[in-house]
């Protein structure tokens, strides 16, 4: 007898014999309001009645849920190459009752970075998935955002052949700032074995294991620039990290040309005001839009007194891509996703 999966979200994506099946949780009305999905999910398992009622379908049966249910299509993507104000991003926008933000799901990520499923199984379960953690909650919610883990740039293509209209943003920061901050407190990604679903350093994992954490983790996030950069099209939309804060006040200030902040250069340079989701009205923008430049052959420390100018030429090299895209605040994002 079909269940009535009103009120249940998947959890996890599991892999058992080359087929994909996928853990329940009931989580009722309740909003994904914390920074992270886990920590929602989390806190609906120490619920009596998860410990006793969670449970496992084949993947199948988000399929049946979605011919019966379909959840809302996604206003807009986020990806990032992580600790450049991404979280800061979904937090806003979850701060509306009217918007559902998924961030960081696990089963999300894992079902998009998915390469053991064929394509013809893996695309529609990618719809599905996206459509289960899409559900109204409340009944009054009108939009709905996913932000990605920063691994899953790498399934960029894959996601934009399933979701070609929906727009998307890559979050950027100065890539010496996002390798001293994965020194001082490693995310998975920039840790060797912590992600075995995908290779963001280019070696073998037996390879990637004597990588010092400097090595490994600039070239990780170099990886992660180059897939935003290799699939940026008219959808796409770079943000910058320090734009996220002073959009408002550079929108006022038409006659500065430059700033220089933290050893960082920031260039005015017009560009076309979005007039929709991957549209250009044609018309330069009044509000700041700035180019990106990473200013090379710096040496910063992180606060242990080791240089990591060694070890960040990777991701200054994929960073200065970007050189090519205009570079928008907040103000630009959020005519971005209207």
């Amino acid at each position: 007898m079909p269940v009535n999966r009103s009120g249940w979200v998947p959890i996890r994506l599991i892999r058992q014999g080359g087929e994909g099946w996928v853990d329940w949780c009931w989580l009722g009305d309740a909003r994904f309001t914390e920074p992270f999905f886990d920590l929602t999910i989390e806190a609906a398992q120490r619920r009596p009645f998860n410990t006793l009622f969670t449970h496992r379908t084949p993947l199948g049966e988000l399929g049946r849920w979605y011919d019966e249910s379909p959840g809302m299509a996604p206003a807009g993507f986020i990806f990032h190459m992580s600790r450049c104000g991404s979280t800061l991003i979904s937090q806003m926008l979850a701060a509306l009752p009217d918007n559902v933000v998924v961030s960081e799901a696990a089963p999300l990520d894992r079902i998009a970075r998915a390469d053991w499923l064929p394509e013809a199984t893996r695309a529609p379960g990618l719809r599905w998935m996206v459509s289960a953690l899409g559900q109204r909650r409340l009944g009054c919610e009108t939009r709905y955002f996913i932000k990605f883990d920063s691994a899953t740039a790498v399934a960029l293509p894959f996601l934009r052949r399933v979701f070609p209209d929906v727009p998307w943003t890559f979050v950027i920061r100065d890539p010496e700032e996002v390798l001293i901050s994965h020194l001082r407190d490693p995310a998975a990604a920039m840790s060797p074995g912590m992600i075995t679903d995908v290779n963001l350093v280019g070696v073998p994992p037996h390879e990637a294991r004597s990588l010092s954490p400097e090595e490994y983790a600039a070239r990780a996030i170099g990886r992660l620039c180059d897939c935003a950069v290799a699939g940026m099209d008219e959808r796409g939309l770079v943000v910058n990290y320090t734009e996220l804060f002073c959009g408002a006040e550079w929108r006022g200030t038409s006659g500065l040309s430059s700033r220089r902040r933290s050893g960082r250069a920031w260039k005015k340079w017009p560009v076309s005001t979005p007039s929709g989701p991957g549209r250009s009205s044609g018309r330069t923008g009044k509000a700041s839009v700035w180019k990106f430049r990473i200013r090379c052959g710096r040496q910063r420390s992180d606060g242990s007194g080791r240089g990591i100018g060694n070890w960040s030429g990777s991701v200054r090299e994929s960073g200065s891509a970007f050189e090519e895209h205009a570079v928008a605040g907040f103000p630009e994002l959020a005519a971005h996703y209207r």
